[in-house]
This record gives C-alpha cells, sequence and structure tokens, in this order.
C-alpha cells in the first residue's frame, strides 16, 4: 500500500482496494469492526489527529455504518 506522508499539493485522490477472501458476505461495518486498528495506525501516522474526538473506533463505525456496503467473497 501507498502512504503518503507529507504534503499534497495537487489534486489527486487515494483510493483503497478491499478484497473480501472469506466465504460470505462482508459489510464496510463488518470491515471496521473487524479491524480496530486501523484507526490507531491512523493516528499514531498522523498524529496531530490524536486530540480530534472524531477520530476514534466509535465514530469510524457510525461513518461506516451510513456508507455501509456489501463486499461479495471471491
Amino acid at each position: 500500500m501507498k502512504i503518503k506522508l507529507d504534503f499534497v499539493t495537487n489534486s489527486s485522490s487515494t483510493a483503497y482496494m478491499i478484497t473480501n477472501k472469506t466465504d460470505q458476505v462482508k459489510t464496510l461495518v463488518d470491515f471496521v469492526k473487524e479491524n480496530p486498528h486501523l484507526i490507531e495506525w491512523f493516528i499514531s501516522e498522523y498524529d496531530w489527529y490524536k486530540n480530534d474526538p472524531k477520530f476514534t473506533q466509535e465514530n469510524l463505525i457510525i461513518s461506516a455504518e451510513e456508507n455501509n456496503i456489501m463486499f461479495a467473497f471471491i
């Protein structure tokens, strides 16, 4: 995975690929709940967010519920 740690000076965006390699359909909420370390990693990489109350596992789950999608297994 490519990680950008400095200031972005153009309008490029970042895309992530989530692959479901299980034998069951998973949702974005499932992914977030099964990977709580991701928000911890984000805060450790971008420590200016560590005191921002928006960046919590609970809020990430709420966001996932609002934007929930399903991932078919492959």
